[in-house]
């Protein structure tokens, strides 16, 4: 991912919470909604909006018995550093312990209708 390609991210308030619940452990949607007071339905569309972004990964699925799949998904992003700033999401952060570029993400932060 480049600098332009992290800048062009969009990231909500809800898709931060997911960010941040799936940074230090990985969990499935029903955990972060049930953390956070995020509707199941929006964690589970953002994940995979994320995953597709690169910023997540599915890092296991595991089938009830059943037969629901439970999908656990872990943050990308290594050495996080996230804040918030006069209403601006920055992030700084690596996509690899390797990785020696360091990517700065600037997103204005939208909130959510709740109701």
């Amino acid at each position: 991912m480049t600098v332009r390609e992290a800048s062009k991210h969009q990231i909500d308030e809800w898709s931060a919470k997911i960010i941040v619940a799936t940074m230090s452990t990985a969990r499935t949607p029903n955990e972060i909604s049930r953390m956070y007071g995020v509707p199941v339905a929006v964690c589970h569309s953002r994940a995979i909006a994320l995953e597709s972004r690169g910023l997540l990964k599915r890092v296991r699925t595991v089938i009830s018995m059943d037969g629901r799949e439970h999908r656990f998904y872990q943050c990308k992003l290594k050495d996080p550093y996230i804040f918030l700033e006069s209403g601006v999401l920055r992030a700084r952060f690596r996509l690899s312990e390797r990785e020696q570029v360091v990517y700065t993400l600037e997103a204005v932060v939208t909130r959510t209708n709740q109701e």
